[in-house]
């Protein structure tokens, strides 16, 4: 039997009630009891502690699990490969593909999110844009810390590009072709994925990678860890504790050495992050970037976007005309 939200709910609460000393992130407003999911992922979210967090967060997967998933699109699980620690990917196939591939970070705020919790999220973005989606299930804080979790991610693009150059090689190949040398890969970051999209973005330039970035999609954006309100908290599970205010790594407000592909910026007006995010926007376009920018009512669209609920639709919805109406799909 699918579990309620109602007996979800109770269940959560006693999970809470058994671990006192759990903090939650702002209040929960009787609005966001109206949307499940943003109730359950503020929870997940203002965990810290790694018991409490397993308990709480094994319980939004379980039910994020029972839930319906939007679309069948086919999706299949791999790791990525040694050296370094796996990192699992979720593929998603849209029915009818435009021959794009989308690298996905999620959001979370450094410390909760995965691949289960933003399903539905990617299964909506790779059938509106006709794409190949590869959702990055990356470590989380504060087990792991910026350096290690930038580095797998980091690592996980570069396998990507080079297994899809692989199979184009082998396809040209079978067909006694000549094959083009590159891919190129759109990124996507919600909220805390934003952060690490950026790192990544300076990452490539840094190495002189001839991996070609296209596009770059942010929603929500982080981009001042040292600055973020009531995420403070959460950055600083991220960072270690430590603080790196000249860091490109973490801070992309110095990224201005690095060239920024065409960009498509989502900014919600009550998020408390907005500030920040219209500025990163005003920036990038003094550095000469080309970017698409557009503000949506309401706050920071977390769990909502996640989830693939009626925000999410209207965001992806106007990404997707957006990105038709300047020759982008």
């Amino acid at each position: 039997m699918v579990e309620t939200y109602q007996q979800f709910r109770d269940r959560l609460a006693r999970i809470v009630a058994s671990h006192p000393t759990l903090c939650f992130a702002g209040k929960v407003t009787e609005t966001c009891l109206e949307l499940p999911h943003q109730y359950l992922l503020s929870c997940a979210l203002s965990v810290t502690r790694t018991d409490h967090r397993f308990h709480l967060n094994k319980s939004v997967y379980d039910y994020l699990d029972s839930q319906k998933p939007v679309s069948d699109i086919h999706t299949s699980d791999y790791l990525t490969k040694p050296p370094l620690t796996a990192v699992k990917i979720r593929i998603y196939k849209a029915s009818k593909n435009a021959g794009q591939t989308v690298v996905f970070f999620h959001g979370g705020c450094f410390v909760a999110g995965s691949c289960y919790t933003h399903d539905n999220a990617c299964r909506l973005m790779a059938e509106a844009w006709g794409v190949d989606l590869y959702s990055v299930d990356y470590p989380l804080a504060p087990e792991h810390e910026a350096g290690e979790i930038i580095t797998l991610c980091y690592n996980a693009v570069v396998q990507i590009s080079a297994e899809l150059i692989g199979h184009r090689q082998a396809d040209c190949d079978g067909g006694g072709k000549r094959c083009q040398s590159q891919v190129a890969l759109w990124l996507v970051g919600d909220s805390a994925g934003t952060s690490i999209l950026n790192s990544i973005l300076y990452l490539l330039c840094a190495t002189d990678s001839a991996i070609d970035i296209a596009k770059v999609i942010l929603v929500n954006p982080i981009v001042d860890l040292l600055d973020s309100f009531q995420y403070r908290h959460f950055c600083s599970q991220y960072l270690g504790g430590r603080i790196y205010p000249h860091s490109p790594l973490v801070y992309p407000l110095v990224n201005h050495q690095i060239a920024i592909p065409d960009t498509y910026m989502i900014l919600s007006a009550e998020d408390v992050l907005y500030d920040q995010g219209k500025n990163y926007r005003d920036k990038l376009r003094q550095w000469g970037a080309n970017v698409h920018a557009k503000t949506f009512p309401g706050g920071h669209l977390g769990a909502t976007f996640a989830t693939g609920t009626d925000p999410a639709r209207e965001v992806i919805g106007w990404l997707c005309q957006a990105m038709e109406h300047n020759g982008h799909l």
